[in-house]
């Protein structure tokens, strides 16, 4: 029967996935069987198999998704896509079956790597990840990067398929998508913001001059006056709740003076209360740099911070705002307990918080790096280019 992929089923969903419009010729070279001759393992062929690999190869080489058929290290075909998405020839992956790694983008290296090790160890398991490449000709792109395990009568037999889309223009679509949703989000906290200066506000404020009124003329009636008392304290404490609030919506002096006085503001109301020590500094920033720039790069700091605060046991934080020539970056660490980062990223449900920070990290085409490991505290930088 020669060598097929896991029951004849599999090589047909990883083609599928493809392209639907391919799916006719798909079933016709899994009805065959991919043999061991698409790797470059075997010189004698059936006529039958000689069919499979001339359609294997016509579809292969006629799609956009880039396929590359390996056995350990060793590239047996690799397609025309391939060049297309990596910007390096066939023969030069042929020659180094892993020098296309070679291009995956720095930021991604490691995350990479990670995952590489994970399903080397469960070996059963797919490859896949999206991550960004940088060509020899400086363009970066973004890819879906899948490794389908080929097995033999379920055993292990060391060879995979691996196929590679180009998915830039979708990150493109993305990243505006999530920019347009943050900026919705932030005009909705403005709103309400102003809504609850302007409206409930003064509202609350002309209680509390009724109740003063109502005080001076209950003379003479204490238990009356008390009660008076009472509610003005209440009322006063709704005004400091709503104005509080307001600023958290949209903190004032980010929106009038930028980052600088809002962060320093930020940290010293946490500094006040003792539990830990923040500190700010800063270094050719105190220039406007946008309201989407900032009220990202505040949000950002205000949520690491608060993490910090909530769950990390630290004493100490560290938050720096630098502008470096044309990009902006802010550092930030702390000694906190840490975690294990890539394993909070794989659950289901990962923190909330991380998760608004990659998107407000996209949302402005920035890059960030996130260290951290349990008992080694947390290490973040966030940069954009202006």
């Amino acid at each position: 029967m020669g060598l097929q992929i896991v029951q004849k089923g599999l090589f047909l969903n990883a083609l599928v996935s493809l392209s639907f419009t391919v799916n006719k010729i798909c079933r016709k070279i899994t009805s065959a069987g991919l043999r061991k001759n698409a790797y470059g393992c075997r010189s004698s062929q059936s006529a039958n198999d000689k069919e499979s690999d001339k359609w294997f190869r016509h579809l292969a080489d006629n799609i956009n998704e880039a396929v590359i058929l390996k056995e350990g290290s060793n590239v047996g075909f690799v397609n025309k896509a391939f060049e297309t998405i990596w910007g390096i020839g066939r023969k030069e992956l042929q020659k180094n079956g892993n020098i296309h790694l070679k291009y995956i983008h720095p930021d991604d290296l490691e995350r990479l790597i990670f995952a590489e090790k994970i399903n080397n160890f469960q070996e059963t398991v797919f490859l896949n990840e999206e991550f960004r490449i940088k060509r020899p000709d400086g363009e970066v792109r973004w890819v879906w990067y899948r490794r389908f395990p080929v097995l033999e009568d379920w055993d292990i037999t060391g060879r995979s398929i691996i196929i590679a889309s180009d998915i830039t223009q979708r990150k493109s679509s993305e990243n505006l998508l999530f920019k347009k949703i943050i900026e919705t989000e932030e005009r909705e906290k403005r709103r309400f913001a102003e809504d609850l200066h302007d409206g409930l506000g003064p509202l609350l404020s002309s209680i509390n001059m009724y109740l003063g009124v109502a005080k001076s003329r209950a003379a003479g009636n204490d238990s009356l006056k008390e009660l008076i008392s009472s509610a003005e304290g209440l009322v006063n404490n709704a005004i400091s709740d709503a104005r509080a609030i307001a600023n958290k919506l949209t903190p004032g002096k980010l929106k009038d003076f930028g980052m600088v006085p809002a962060l320093e503001e930020f940290c010293s109301t946490i500094n006040k209360t003792g539990n830990i020590k923040v500190i700010f500094s800063h270094k050719n920033a105190d220039e406007r740099f946008g309201s989407t720039i900032e009220n990202n790069f505040y949000r950002i700091a205000a949520e690491l911070l608060t993490n910090t605060v909530k769950h990390a046991e630290a004493s100490q934080a560290f938050l720096n705002l630098i502008r470096n020539g044309q990009f902006l970056l802010l550092h930030y660490s702390d000694n906190g307990k840490g975690f294990n980062f890539q394993a909070c990223k794989r659950e289901k449900n990962h923190s909330h918080g991380l998760s608004n920070i990659e998107s407000r990290v996209r949302s402005i085409g920035g890059n960030y790096d996130f260290r951290t490991k349990p008992g080694e505290g947390v290490s973040v930088t966030v940069s954009v280019t202006l």
